[in-house]
C-alpha cells in the first residue's frame, strides 16, 4: 500500500507542481510506516469499498463488486469508504461540511457495531493513502472540473484527510 500511494504521489507532483506541500504533507504521512507494527484483527474486507461499489434501491443497500476481496485489516475498507465520501468534494463538487458529518456518522456508527477499536489515526493513515490515489487518478484521467476543485480545495482535503475523523 505504502508502494503505491507514494508511486502515485510521484506522478500527482509531476503534473500538479503547485501542491508541493500537499504531496509533501501526504507522503510523510504514508511513509510515517506507523500501521505496519500496529497489531489489527484480520477478517474479509471487500478491498476496494468505495461509495462507487454501493447500491440503493427501495430504501435497502447493498455493496457489489468482490474482485478484490480479502482477508485484511478492517478499517481498510473503512478508511476506502471514508476517503472515497470525502474525495466526492473534488470529483462531484460536494460541499465539505455535508461529507465530512456523513464520515464522521459512518465512522461512528461503524465502530458502534464492531468488536474492535476503530483507531481514527490507522484510518486517517490509509485514508491518506488512498487519497494519493484519487488524487493521482483525477490529473491522469484529465478531470478538468475536478482538477480545478483539486487545485482549490485540495488542501483542506487532505488536511482533513491527515486530522483523521473522531
Amino acid at each position: 500500500m505504502v508502494r503505491a500511494a507514494t508511486q502515485d504521489l510521484d506522478r500527482y507532483a509531476r503534473l500538479m507542481p503547485e501542491h508541493e506541500a500537499i504531496v509533501a504533507a501526504l507522503r510523510a504521512c504514508i511513509e510515517s510506516g506507523a500501521q505496519a507494527s500496529v497489531e489489527t484483527p484480520r477478517v474479509p474486507i471487500h478491498g476496494d469499498f468505495q461509495v462507487e461499489q454501493l447500491l440503493v434501491r427501495d430504501g435497502r443497500l447493498t455493496a457489489v463488486d468482490f474482485d478484490d476481496l480479502a482477508q485484511g485489516d478492517p478499517l481498510q475498507d473503512v478508511a476506502e469508504f471514508v476517503a472515497s465520501l470525502r474525495y466526492l468534494e473534488i470529483s462531484a463538487g460536494r460541499p465539505r461540511g455535508e461529507l465530512a458529518r456523513a464520515a464522521a456518522a459512518f465512522c461512528a456508527r461503524y465502530a458502534g457495531e464492531v468488536p474492535w477499536h476503530c483507531d481514527p489515526g490507522r484510518i486517517a493513515w490509509y485514508a491518506a493513502a488512498y487519497t494519493a490515489t484519487k488524487m493521482s487518478w483525477t490529473v491522469a484521467h484529465l478531470d478538468l472540473a475536478a482538477i480545478s476543485r483539486l487545485l482549490t480545495r485540495g488542501a483542506t482535503l487532505v488536511q482533513d484527510m491527515l486530522e483523521g475523523w473522531e
